[in-house]
């Protein structure tokens, strides 16, 4: 739990001296800090953009695309891919413009997306990890992505 503190922190660290500012997304679950996004960024732009990105079946960084990445992820796999994609993929899963009734799956996701961001280090812990977060993306897809 502190790697993940430390990493929100230093991301949100990041974000600040690279000069952004103004308002933030609500991050999925409680008591995580918001990530800020840029002053001058539209945020209902933003949201659509997330939404093409996660839900465009063709594209490397939809959600179906990165859950049949994980089912690929085992105790030896190169994680270092996958390590890159969870950063844009929790992001992306804040900025889903979603009903009440789909934000506790969208929550879900982005759970699962940190919950594997802090065991994907850990040969022994990874692979299941990865094959849940798999199966909250594909539950997730079908709500978001009508």
């Amino acid at each position: 739990m502190k790697r993940l503190t430390a990493a929100i922190g230093c991301l949100v660290f990041v974000l600040a001296a690279c000069g952004t500012a103004a308002p933030s997304i609500p991050v999925i679950g409680s008591g995580l800090p918001s990530i800020a996004i840029p002053s001058g960024a539209n945020p209902s732009a933003l949201a659509s953009a997330a939404l093409t990105q996660l839900c465009n079946k063709e594209g490397p960084a939809s959600l179906s695309t990165i859950a049949g990445e994980l089912d690929k992820v085992d105790a030896n796999a190169d994680t270092t891919a996958v390590e890159g994609q969870l950063a844009a993929l929790l992001v992306g899963l804040q900025q889903l413009p979603v009903s009440d009734a789909a934000k506790p799956l969208r929550d879900a996701a982005g759970t699962a997306v940190l919950q594997l961001q802090t065991s994907i280090k850990d040969p022994a812990k990874r692979q299941d990890a990865a094959k849940k977060t798999a199966g909250a993306l594909r539950v997730v897809e079908p709500v978001v992505c009508r």
